[in-house]
């Protein structure tokens, strides 16, 4: 029996009378938020659709309205049908679900579509429908596909066959059991198939020593399913795109031919050999694998191992940070980018889980990478998006989160106590959950340290729970017995890069409980600008801390270069230049506020904060990392930033600046 899709507010009436038989035109009327007479062109569409003897809706003497049933099984298996296609409606209340679903249809048809067809399949209005469709030519514009439209006829999906199997890959499947429901084909491949297909994905990758994940796996399903049913349904490769074809040359593609002939064997039928390229790509758009194994197996060429290096040297000549120190981060960055690069070469997008939290928890790691992404974007002329980036920016991270626990390398501390024995025991226990059990802690007495100042410029870190004064230089904590341990933390990472910084004397170590930038902050480096255009108030920014000696001509023109090849500007107001001062030794906070905000790379500006990074101070790296982090905690804060933004003098700045945050 043929059967039809219903409006599922019409079904939603076929369903409200199979469970009770009490509904009157008003109740359903109310429930479906249309007019009685509508309802009653609804019930009357139902009973078309239920005719030869399925069953029939009636009224009943009292008003209400019952259904007739005359073939159960019939009715059972309508209902069914519907309630499937329901499931399909859940969502599509969001503009996403539509546009999808919209998308699903459309590369499923090689037929003509109109709007008012579609706007009545989806049950939207012609309004919201063309809203939607805008968006999605914005969508099929990625993929190089277009909805072309003639009056009087519809609109229909043009591309490439292999541009459609990505979209349809990337935004409307998860996984080869969404491929098989929603394109309405479960019947075309049967579960026993599925699981003999992986059963023998598993013996040809272990036979070839191709080490994979799950993941993997579930993505050369999802290829082999999609090419089954675009070619069941007649949808082959007629042509592919040059830039497909160096996937021949690739080494997976001679595992992409043992792929064709097993679906060929197991689904029985017959491909041609484009679906080779096309098998191939999940397999050369893996992620690195995680085990030295398996990557002993892989040859990374030149052009690879050149971007890579590009990359850590334009970091080194505009951050101060030698990425190139750490073997091991490069090596990493050197096979993720084998990968990757072939993911943005053939359109293969991949979904980054922890984009936002990486975005949020790893600001400056994702800052270094979409610097990193530039020059890849450049050298290649790919374009990178923001999942990909993130996968970059983890890879940054470690690199400081290796860096931080250096900062924390401390061997000898000493407790000063005036309380007594149990006070002093608790604080041990606190510094050892802080700094580990292997830091050596001795404890003194308050009269003891005062009487003999002197030992305690043998220790890398003094806890105190009295006062005193002293001019060692030695970082000195004030601590009560139950202090914060993640603020205390803070307040040593803090010292310690203070304390190993070359440029002591220039910063306000001596001040307690602000802000590490506070201690960078300085009245000679502060300026109210007035210009036009951002490039204008930077320049003349620049132009005084030339006339200050503070920068030389050769910094001022770096940094003015750098920022007309790529802006600098963050969101919430705040452009950070930065680049490396030739033969400077310290490093330098300058901050300019603008009195009216100037437009830059479509992001309103207010202040600029220029980062002046030496290049003779070897040691300065952490310090370096720590002040980005703390100018990108200060861009976070949206109130402080539009605070800051209003001042009129350095005191007015300083004190907002160095408020706890």
């Amino acid at each position: 029996m043929s059967m039809t899709y219903m409006d599922p507010r019409v079904f939603l009436i076929l369903e409200m009378v199979l469970e009770e038989d009490t509904n009157t035109l008003e109740q359903f009327s109310n429930v479906l938020g249309v007019s009685t007479r509508t309802i009653r062109n609804y019930i009357n569409q139902i009973n078309r659709e239920l005719k030869g003897g399925i069953a029939k809706i009636v009224k009943n003497e009292k008003g209400t309205y019952s259904i007739r049933i005359e073939d159960e099984s019939k009715l059972i298996e309508i209902v069914n049908f519907n309630r499937g296609k329901l499931s399909n409606f859940i969502n599509l209340n969001s503009p996403d679900e539509r546009i999808n679903y919209v998308l699903d249809i459309l590369t499923m048809t090689n037929n003509p579509i109109t709007i008012d067809d579609l706007a009545e399949e989806i049950c939207i209005g012609r309004t919201t429908l063309i809203k939607d469709l805008k968006k999605a030519d914005r969508i099929l514009a990625e993929y190089d596909l277009e909805l072309k439209r003639k009056p009087n006829i519809g609109m229909i999906l043009v591309g490439e066959e292999m541009d459609i199997r990505l979209l349809i890959l990337d935004r409307l499947y998860e996984n080869y059991i969404d491929v098989l429901e929603n394109v309405n084909q479960i019947n075309l491949v049967k579960d026993y198939d599925i699981e003999y297909l992986r059963d023998e994905l598993k013996k040809l990758f272990k036979k070839e020593e191709l080490y994979i994940t799950e993941q993997v796996l579930r993505d050369v399903e999802r290829y082999i399913i999609m090419s089954v049913l675009r070619n069941l349904n007649g949808y082959k490769f007629e042509k592919i795109d040059k830039r497909f074809e160096v996937i021949r040359c690739s080494d997976e593609y001679t595992l992409g031919l043992k792929l064709k002939a097993l679906l060929e064997k197991i689904f029985n039928i017959v491909l041609n050999e484009k679906e080779t390229i096309f098998l191939t790509m999940p397999l050369i758009g893996r992620k690195a694998p995680s085990t030295k194994l398996a990557l002993s197996s892989i040859k990374i060429n030149d052009s690879v191992k050149e971007v890579v290096d590009e990359v850590t040297s334009f970091l080194l000549e505009t951050s101060g940070i030698d990425f190139k120190e750490d073997k091991k981060l490069i090596e990493n960055l050197e096979y993720h980018l084998y990968f990757a690069l072939n993911r943005m070469r053939f359109n293969i997008r991949v979904k980054n889980p922890l984009l936002q939290e990486i975005k949020e928890r790893y600001t400056f790691p994702y800052s270094v990478a979409k610097i990193a992404a530039m020059i890849i974007e450049e050298k290649f002329d790919l374009k990178i998006c923001d999942h990909e980036i993130g996968y970059i920016a983890l890879h940054f991270g470690s690199y400081f989160e290796k860096n931080s626990r250096k900062v924390l390398n401390v061997n000898r501390v000493a407790v000063v106590c005036g309380t007594g024995l149990g006070t002093a025991q608790l604080i041990r226990i606190k510094i050892g959950k802080i700094l580990g059990e292997s830091v050596e802690v001795n404890t003194f007495s308050d009269i003891e340290a005062k009487a003999n100042l002197d030992l305690l410029k043998y220790y890398d870190l003094v806890f105190t729970t009295v006062d005193f004064k002293t001019d060692l230089d030695v970082p000195i904590f004030r601590v009560n017995a139950l202090f914060n341990e993640e603020s205390i933390k803070k307040e040593i990472e803090n010292a310690i890069l203070l304390k190993n910084s070359i440029n002591l004397k220039s910063i306000k170590k001596i001040e307690k409980n602000i802000p590490f930038i506070g201690k960078l902050i300085e009245e000679d480096k502060f300026f109210i600008l007035n210009k036009s255009t951002f490039m204008e108030n930077l320049e003349d920014m620049l132009e005084k801390l030339v006339h200050k000696g503070i920068i030389d001509i050769e910094f001022k023109k770096k940094v003015l270069k750098r920022e007309k090849k790529s802006s600098t500007a963050l969101d919430n107001y705040i452009a950070l230049p930065h680049s490396v001062n030739t033969n400077g030794e310290n490093l330098y906070l300058a901050f300019g506020i603008l009195e009216k905000p100037v437009i830059w790379d479509t992001k309103e500006i207010r202040i600029i904060i220029l980062m002046i990074i030496p290049d003779k101070n070897v040691d300065s790296t952490d310090l370096i990392i720590k002040s980005y982090e703390e100018v990108l905690e200060v861009g976070r804060d949206k109130k402080m930033v539009e605070e800051l933004a209003k001042v009129k003098s350095f005191d007015e700045f300083y004190k907002i600046i160095t408020k706890r945050r």
